[in-house]
């Protein structure tokens, strides 16, 4: 009996990675372009296309949530500035669904307004299995991971805007150095790399891709080795190219 359990612990397992595995492996088949969706009141509306590389059928939903930064978290909230359709859709194995974004309120802004569309995967049916009486039951075969990609929707403002990037740095008591980041421009940041400098070498740095929207901050904790004091000198990867500059210190 004790081998019998053991025996069926261990298929228990091995399905449970197997069905993690494939799970994960239909959620890789399936892709959204374009990553980027920019918007203002003479280009209102956007189209985008999902496509399903998988052998299944998947049923997708979307709908586009107002987007914030607050203490270094995303944050996001129901909108109607913005519509998506089709909002429910079936993608048939190697095929592709259009789904179009529309700016309702074409009002021309100040700033930046900036906005996220998400696609999820809808929950599917579980398979059937027959048992031995020829009546079905209601098992699932393997575990269902349901995907969801985030893409961002920028609404540009009515004149030319740009981020501009306030910087500043902070020893922690536990001796991280936390580098922030203060946008008082116009419109976003992205940040895909951050570095601190130190005799022509990086000795820190954040691969973390980070966007700083308009009036908001973002920051970083490094672990630094020790001897480097302020001012720090920092190169960072944006969108808008590579900065290099130095950072006063604020005291803690």
């Amino acid at each position: 009996m004790l081998e019998c359990l053991l025996s069926i612990r261990g298929w228990l397992k091995v399905s449970l990675v197997l069905g993690l595995f494939f799970s994960a492996a239909q959620a890789a088949s399936l892709s959204v372009s374009p990553v980027l969706i920019t918007l203002d009141s003479s280009a209102s509306i956007a189209a985008m296309t999902v496509t399903n590389r998988s052998d299944d059928a998947v049923v997708m939903q979307a709908f586009i949530n107002n987007w914030s930064i607050r203490n270094n978290q995303e944050h996001y909230e129901e909108t109607d500035q913005l519509i998506v359709s089709p909002p429910v859709f079936e993608i048939a194995p190697g095929k592709s669904q259009i789904v179009r974004i529309g700016l309702l309120d074409t009002e021309p802004k100040v700033i930046e307004q900036s906005f996220r569309v998400f696609f999820e995967q809808a929950p599917a049916t579980p398979n059937l299995e027959l048992s031995t009486d020829n009546s079905t039951t209601n098992y699932p075969r393997g575990v269902q991971i349901m995907l969801r990609i985030g893409v961002p929707v920028f609404v540009k403002s009515v004149m030319p805007s740009a981020s501009r990037l306030v910087w500043s740095a902070q020893r922690q008591p536990d001796g991280r150095l936390r580098i922030e980041a203060d946008n008082q421009g116009a419109a976003h940041a992205k940040i895909s790399r951050l570095a601190l400098i130190d005799k022509n070498k990086s000795v820190a740095s954040s691969d973390m891709l980070t966007y700083i929207l308009p009036g908001s901050r973002r920051y970083w904790m490094l672990n630094i080795p020790a001897g480097i004091n302020a001012p720090y000198a920092i190169k960072v990867d944006t969108n808008n190219g590579v900065v290099e500059t130095q950072v006063s210190a604020n005291k803690p």
